[in-house]
This record gives C-alpha cells, sequence and structure tokens, in this order.
C-alpha cells in the first residue's frame, strides 16, 4: 500500500505522501488503488507501449525464416504478475456496484 502512495503522490505533484494519506479518506485511496490495478497509469503502461513498438519494427526488418517476436520480448525486465487478490476483488466489484448506483456509503 505505501508503495502506491508514493505512486499516487508522484502523479499528483506532492513530496509528502504521509500528507496524502491524511488528506485522502481510506476508501478513496482504496479507490484509487483499484482503479490503478484496472487501468494502469504508471510506467509498466509506458514500457508496454514501447515493447508494441519495438515488437513491430523488429517484426518488420526480420528477415526470411527469422521467427517474429512478441512485445513480452522487449520489456526491459519482467516485473512479476501480480493478480489482485479474490476478496480485493470482490469488494471492488460491490464499491464499484454501489457507486455505479449512486450509494457511494455501501461497499
Amino acid at each position: 500500500m505505501r508503495r502506491f502512495a508514493y505512486r499516487l503522490a508522484l502523479a499528483v505533484g506532492r513530496l509528502d505522501v504521509d500528507a496524502v494519506l491524511a488528506e485522502l479518506p481510506r476508501r478513496a485511496l482504496l479507490e484509487w488503488l483499484a482503479y490503478a490495478e484496472l487501468e494502469p497509469w504508471d510506467q509498466d503502461r509506458a514500457d508496454a507501449r514501447a515493447a508494441i513498438v519495438a515488437a513491430t519494427v523488429y517484426n518488420a526488418a526480420r528477415g526470411r525464416g527469422v521467427p517474429a517476436r512478441r512485445p513480452a520480448d522487449f520489456f526491459a525486465y519482467r516485473a512479476p504478475k501480480r493478480k489482485m487478490d479474490p476478496g480485493k476483488r470482490e469488494v471492488f466489484r460491490r464499491m464499484m456496484e454501489a457507486l455505479a448506483r449512486g450509494d457511494p456509503d455501501q461497499p
């Protein structure tokens, strides 16, 4: 959670992570965390786009008989895959349904 708080602080241009956490209600922090799980907005997203371009250029220029490469072959590092805990996923699903119904107080 703390690592995510640093990413969020950077995204909003703040240096004091503790101040950001103190100002942000727990529910809002959890919503931002869930949003980042569904729609990555950090450097992982930029790395994926760069890998797509690299794979496209490589595949367009490769010679006959040379196997095609996938974007995953061009990542500078391979971060471990993170899967959302099933319990967290269920809480997030219920929270999003409640927000869609206009009932922000129900998780």
